[in-house]
């Protein structure tokens, strides 16, 4: 799983919204809440995110207040890995 994490990070280091840990038996995609209007999070990135079956949030209305972004790094992320289990709150 550190593997995994310090390829993220790796991979993902000019994204200044996302933060990687690890988290029990998965791996923690920590956000920034996004407060301008152009680029928040859309409800078909929530959607879809949440419909993979390798990743829990604890609310869809929380994610639609990160920015698409960060949605979208974690759809990649989680779709690159599809045996670990990914948490995704912001």
């Amino acid at each position: 799983m550190k593997e995994i994490i310090e390829k993220i990070k790796s991979d993902y280091q000019q994204l200044k919204s996302l933060s990687v840990s690890e988290d029990g038996d998965g791996i923690l995609l920590k956000g920034a809440r996004y407060r301008a209007g152009n680029n928040k999070a859309t409800l078909a990135q929530v959607d879809y995110l949440m419909g993979m079956d390798n990743v829990e949030s604890r609310s869809r209305s929380n994610l639609l207040k990160g920015n698409k972004w960060f949605l979208s790094a974690c759809i990649s992320i989680a779709k690159d890995h599809p045996e670990t289990k990914f948490y995704v709150v912001l």
